[in-house]
């Protein structure tokens, strides 16, 4: 059995509201597309899903050991993590443009064997810059893994089913984000850094062995949907079209203050005198709220529309972040952590469901674009913050995330009710 991509009618290419509904995509024949995915084939998906966070939150527990074991500045070591990002965020609309030229299956396995490569050059890396330029390419590889794993979920799941596919690949990668934040900074200190490095290429290498071996849904394409991979141009044109630019605005922000303000929790602890690796273990509720709240998520998804769990998801955010702000102490940043979890598992999910059903004819390449707003915004408020974090100002910048996660709400139903007139206008 192979993963069968869900074909789209043609009237469904321009809808792009959050609450459509699963007849948006029925196939030919007329029947409720349903999800054809073997279990051992979406565990691969999800174990693919947890070597990409695990490998991109690894960085920061060992950001002081790799300076120590390196003989280099923390300045230095600090840059490598910064180009890390950077190649994280604009790398994403090539892995789109080659997913939807090229099928994502494909994307993957050269995804996958990027990853091994490079990491591979890391380790051996006999100079700084080379270990950085290796790094950077390195996260070039392992930034695509979750976008296209989205939108192969996507391909082959329903719409009423891919909600809680998406809440369970998000848990698979909350997993990893726990697990990093919990073991890598121990497995650095009691070998070395690049011990961790090596676990991500030897985890690579088996993905694409067992990916290699089975048999391709994309062959199938063209004759379950009788479609041609669309032109550089027009996959472009599709994706920044008015209605995916105004969801990658609302990516842009939500990352920033999401992910951008998670960054400076860890740190916050610190400034009350925990030492580094207790304040990693701390916050690692973030990761734990995010597994749990995926599974809300899909209960909730049974019972309500998709608009109101993105509002109480921004809602929790903005509590999190005035309850941090208003008073900072080890409780309330722990409590804070774990709020942005639960935020994250109702909020975000739910962005990146709207993302794979903006604009289906490119799907491939909107997801790309939207990863790229999400982790661009999260790039740009960190740097915003800095100047505030270095006077030790953090109640000021969990303050004004706080706030600016209610003006999130606003926009986010405008645009949302927006959508959903425009759709019903169509339909008539």
């Amino acid at each position: 059995m192979t993963l069968k991509p869900i074909p789209r009618k043609s009237k469904s290419l321009q809808s792009s509201h959050p609450e459509q509904h699963s007849h948006a995509q029925q196939s030919h024949s007329g029947q409720q597309p349903h999800d054809d995915t073997k279990p051992a084939r979406r565990g691969l998906l999800y174990g693919i899903a947890f070597l990409s966070f695990f490998d991109r939150f690894a960085a920061s527990p060992m950001l002081v050991l790799m300076s120590v074991q390196e003989g280099t500045s923390l300045s230095a070591i600090a840059t490598m993590i910064a180009a890390y990002g950077i190649a994280y965020g604009l790398g994403q609309p090539i892995w789109g443009i080659l997913g939807e030229r090229q099928g994502r299956r494909r994307a993957l396995l050269v995804a996958l064997s990027g990853t091994t490569l490079t990491g591979l050059a890391t380790i051996l890396a006999p100079t700084l810059p080379m270990m950085v330029a290796a790094r950077t390419a390195m996260r070039l590889c392992v930034g695509s893994l979750y976008p296209l794993l989205l939108t192969l979920i996507a391909d082959t799941t329903s719409t009423a089913q891919r909600g809680q596919a998406i809440s369970d690949l998000q848990a698979s990668s909350a997993l990893g984000t726990t697990v990093a934040t919990l073991v890598a900074g121990a497995i650095a200190t009691a070998t070395n850094w690049r011990v961790v490095v090596a676990f991500t290429c030897l985890a690579a290498t088996g993905f694409f062995l067992v990916l290699y071996r089975q048999k391709s849904a994309d062959s199938h394409r063209a004759t379950t949907e009788n479609t041609q991979p669309l032109p550089f141009l027009a996959s472009f044109r599709i994706a920044l079209a008015p209605r995916p630019l105004a969801l990658y605005a609302l990516g842009f922000v939500e990352g920033g203050l999401l992910l951008g303000t998670l960054t400076y929790l860890a740190p916050a602890i610190e400034t009350l005198g925990v030492a580094p690796q207790l304040a990693g273990s701390l916050t690692a509720g973030y990761g734990i709220a995010v597994i749990a709240g995926s599974q809300l998520n899909k209960a909730l998804m049974l019972q309500l529309p998709r608009l109101p769990i993105m509002i109480a998801g921004a809602l929790i955010l903005a509590a999190a972040y005035f309850i941090a702000g208003l008073r900072l102490s080890i409780p309330t940043v722990i409590i804070a952590s774990v709020l942005v979890g639960l935020s994250n598992a109702l909020l975000h999910s739910g962005l990146q469901s709207w993302a794979t059903e903006v604009a289906p004819a490119a799907r491939s390449t909107t997801v790309a674009f939207f990863a790229c707003s999400v982790f661009l915004g999260a790039g740009v408020l960190t740097s915003l913050a800095a100047p505030a974090i270095a006077a030790n100002r953090y109640t000021i910048v969990f303050l004004v995330t706080a706030i600016a996660a209610l003006l999130l709400t606003f926009a986010l139903t405008i645009v949302a009710s927006h959508f959903h007139r425009r759709q019903r206008e169509e339909s008539l």
